[in-house]
């Protein structure tokens, strides 16, 4: 991390910035906390000073990467100064950044259900369809794509959905940077603020894969129709989208939820990990900080871009590595196939369908576990791996369930919850409240593996599944996760707020 805190910047206003700001994320996630009160130091004690005295406002010139400082910094600092008034309190701001990744994720779904509507060709299918789309559960964009064609774009039925999707994940990347802006500018940094900035980003990271993801696997409506070998992408209840059990996502197969978690989760989870112990936070995947490339790279340019390609030109994400073997030289040809070949047998696909999209996945999965490694290597010692199992722990659970993925986000956002209030001392004599998230992730698990229409529930007693009927299922616990993780968020951010003051800045940990 560089000497100068990237989100330090100065804010030409009436009120000088407060010194600086933290953030937490991991080397694939999203931008963490601008406006950290606490200052962990540097060990392991997750019971060290949460917040330091108020310090005196510094201008400090930005940090991090030369894309931050160069540009999305000055953008933002003129946002914050000429259209955020000061009525506006940088927990609104956090909140709409994250409203803005739930919406581009919800875009991302209905863009899959767009390909796939587009695909259906049964009658009973297309009835099934229209009837769920009369209940609110498909958005049409019909006049976007009639407008597009008209000015010359070969648009799909989804295009405008992905487009959509990739600005509002721009739009996240700079209102994730504002409230930063906007808390200095007010003198509002909090630990209640640290630690709103911190869980919010804990549900974004899993947001930011499950829309990589979507957007690099699905294949166009044109494509054939594919088997689903996993519930991975399962996150509507709705029967319409598993009719005949069909998807038009590439199946990674028995890997698929090991490519989500190395892409987004283990990064974000190592990262608030190790803050604690290294004093400060991790932009990237040094420790010495982020020369060049940082989550902002990753939010501002890296995703959205994603998108963008996958809604300009449907079919690049999802053309195979062998069809572009006749446009290459000859002395690639081999590497070309045993690459795809490779990939194909890790991923347990023919070495005709491995994609482009396939072989960013594979890329990123390599990576990730590299960078993780390294830095595990570097820090984990005997008296850090309390706060380290819960994690494996998980991770384990997902690995060998394959839940939905909105169980698997709001267990993991639950964990990491934990994990951040231990850092901001609300657990001083205890690290048993981190393994509360993870009983619960396995009372489902085991509860509802391998249930059906007509035993929801195979793992509880009898008396007890009658009493919870058919409501019981991954859904209804994916829901119940999420109800826990917003009545955590808040009332932990009140407790955080009254034990440390709701008006004391946070000291730089540089």
């Amino acid at each position: 991390m560089s000497p100068a805190d990237p989100e330090a910047g100065s804010l030409q206003s009436s009120a000088p910035p407060l010194a600086s700001a933290g953030k937490s994320a991991g080397a694939g996630a999203p931008r963490a906390s601008r406006r950290s009160s606490s200052a962990s130091p540097s060990s392991d004690s997750a019971t060290g000073p949460a917040v330091s005295a108020c310090a005196t406002p510094a201008c400090t010139p930005p940090g991090g990467s030369p894309f931050y400082r160069a540009f999305l910094s000055p953008l933002c600092d003129q946002i914050c100064l000429r259209l955020v008034p000061p009525s506006v309190s940088p927990d609104a701001i956090s909140f709409l950044a994250l409203c803005c990744a739930a919406l581009a994720t919800f875009f991302c779904w209905q863009a899959d259900r767009r390909s796939f509507t587009a695909a259906v060709k049964t009658e009973a299918e297309t009835k099934a369809l229209a009837t769920d789309a009369a209940f609110g559960n498909s958005l049409t964009l019909s006049p976007v794509v009639t407008f597009l064609n008209f000015c010359g774009i070969d648009a799909q039925p989804d295009t405008p959905f992905w487009a959509v999707a990739g600005l509002l994940w721009m739009l996240y990347s700079v209102l994730d940077n504002v409230d930063g802006k906007q808390a200095r500018r007010l003198r509002q940094c909090t630990a209640g603020g640290d630690f709103l900035d911190h869980s919010s980003d804990s549900i974004v990271t899993s947001l930011s894969g499950l829309v990589v993801m979507w957007a690099l696997l699905l294949q166009p409506a044109s494509a054939p129709q594919r088997s689903a070998s996993s519930r991975l992408f399962s996150i509507s209840s709705s029967p319409s989208v598993a009719l005949n059990d069909r998807t038009h996502t590439i199946s990674l197969g028995s890997l698929d939820c090991l490519a989500f978690i190395l892409i987004t989760q283990l990064p974000f989870f190592i990262a608030t990990w190790a803050h604690p112990i290294v004093g400060r936070t991790i932009l990237s995947s040094s420790l010495e900080g982020c020369h060049w490339f940082s989550v902002d790279e990753v939010n501002f340019i890296v995703i959205p871009s994603v998108l963008f390609v996958r809604a300009l030109t449907p079919t690049f994400w999802s053309t195979t590595l062998v069809s572009l073997l006749p446009h290459c030289p000859p002395f690639v040809h081999s590497v070309v196939t045993v690459l795809s070949a490779a990939i194909g047998f890790v991923f347990q696909l023919a070495s005709e369908e491995v994609t482009l999209g396939v072989l960013v996945v594979f890329a990123s999965c390599m990576l990730s576990f590299f960078e993780s490694t390294r830095l595990l290597l570097q820090l984990v010692k005997y008296e850090h791996l309390p706060r380290l199992l819960p994690g494996v722990v998980l991770f384990a659970g997902s690995l060998t369930f394959k839940p939905p993925i909105l169980l698997q986000l709001g267990v993991f956002s639950l964990l990491c919850l934990e994990l951040i209030a231990a850092r901001l001392k609300l657990h001083v004599r205890t690290q048993l409240y981190m393994w509360w998230p993870v009983t619960l992730y396995y009372f489902f698990l085991l509860t509802l593996h391998g249930g059906s229409s007509a035993d929801p529930a195979p793992g509880l007693p009898a008396s007890l599944a009658r009493v919870l009927g058919k409501n019981y299922n991954y859904h209804s616990a994916a829901f119940m996760t999420l109800v826990l993780l917003g009545i955590c968020l808040l009332s932990y951010k009140h407790i955080i707020n009254r034990r440390n003051g709701t008006c004391r800045a946070q000291r730089k940990t540089e």
